[in-house]
């Protein structure tokens, strides 16, 4: 018993920790799920409306939109703000809030409109939650039990005896089994996430530091507007690892990629390691000032860089190419130009910034 309960605690551990590596993925995908969901149960919205004025004629359009034009309303409103949503703006707590909505509206039709009638409409919600959907485990399971429970309770003052019966049982065999395919479908779907990140890790990051590469750094460049270039380099480097070994300069390398990762995110900017001691930074939407004020911000945070066994102060030098005019720019001019710059600051004195205008050179 204890065995398999390590097991399960294993799985949930790997499910939690492929989630969080993979959060802006899933998250993106999700979105792109409940778009289709939604823009499918608006078609077959329409779809109905025309058949009632085939079938119906016009007289039973009004009955009809008065009936559902709260749902309706619901289902365009979730649907625009579902395409407008950014990655970080959108979770996994707005795809429940509309399945809410839904499934309500599902127990109002089953309880008022067809009370002896078996109503199939919610098996959908109920299927469509575990199978395309990612989230943690315990949080599609109790979701879509609290879903169950919920419209067994609502529809139960209503419903015939007989046909509730029938309800019932269809309701909790449609939960079950959707959570039980559901957690297969999950499990490659997050496997599927698990070995596309591996395959991207190991063409784009370094393995050292963990921040892109200089791969990594050419495909940058060919989708975003670049306004400044800076090559970072640590001061005296070949002698800090003569002096204290190769495995003390590894870790200063990560403990200042490690700052660096925490200014990319304050500051919204990359960095890359280019090679050997050799760091990149991009800059996008900046201004001069805003960019000369972050790279003394980079290299006063390196003074504050220390590995386990030494104390000596690390410092970095840095050289700035500004492109106004990124349409007539490529990566290697650009990096050519900022390393003339780094080499000026080398020659000032080290631990000091140099920058340098793209116009200026052409």
């Amino acid at each position: 018993m204890q065995k398999q309960k390590d097991i399960v605690e294993r799985i949930l551990e790997l499910e939690k920790r492929i989630i969080r590596e993979n959060k802006e993925k899933i998250i993106e995908d999700n979105r792109k799920h409940l778009i289709i969901i939604l823009a499918i149960s608006l078609l077959a919205y329409v779809v109905n409306l025309f058949i009632t004025v085939i079938h119906v004629h016009l007289d039973g359009i009004p009955g009809m939109l008065h009936k559902n034009y709260l749902v309706f309303i619901c289902m365009i409103i979730f649907f625009i703000s579902t395409l407008h949503f950014r990655k970080k703006q959108f979770s996994t707590k707005y795809i429940y809030l509309v399945y809410f909505v839904g499934i309500t509206y599902a127990a109002n039709i089953s309880a008022f409109d067809y009370p002896n009638i078996v109503t199939t409409s919610i098996l959908a919600f109920l299927v469509q939650i575990p199978i395309f959907f990612i989230d943690r485990s315990w949080k599609i399971v109790l979701a879509t039990s609290l879903f169950a429970i919920f419209y067994l309770c609502f529809i139960f003052p209503f419903k015939n005896p007989n046909i509730y019966m029938f309800e019932f049982t269809n309701v909790v065999s449609f939960t079950i089994t959707s959570l039980l395919i559901g957690f297969f479908i999950r499990k490659n779907k997050l496997e599927n996430y698990a070995i596309r990140k591996l395959l991207f890790n190991s063409s784009y990051v370094d393995e050292l530091t963990n921040l892109p590469n200089r791969r990594k750094l050419f495909v940058d460049f060919k989708h975003e507007r670049i306004d400044a270039i800076a090559i970072l380099d640590i001061d005296f480097f070949k002698t800090y690892n003569d002096t204290f070994g190769h495995a003390e300069g590894d870790a200063c390398l990560v403990n200042l990629s490690n700052k660096f990762i925490e200014l990319s995110k304050k500051y919204s900017i990359d960095f890359y390691r280019y090679g050997g001691e050799e760091f990149v930074c991009l800059f996008s939407k900046y201004s001069r000032e805003e960019i000369l004020d972050v790279c003394n911000e980079i290299k006063v945070s390196a003074n504050t860089i220390t590995t386990p066994n030494i104390t000596d102060t690390i410092t970095i030098s840095l050289g700035i190419c500004f492109c106004e005019d990124f349409s007539d720019s490529n990566l290697k001019q650009l990096i050519h130009l900022a390393d003339k710059a780094l080499y000026d600051a080398k020659h000032s004195g080290r631990n000091q910034l140099k920058i340098v205008n793209k116009k200026d050179k052409d």
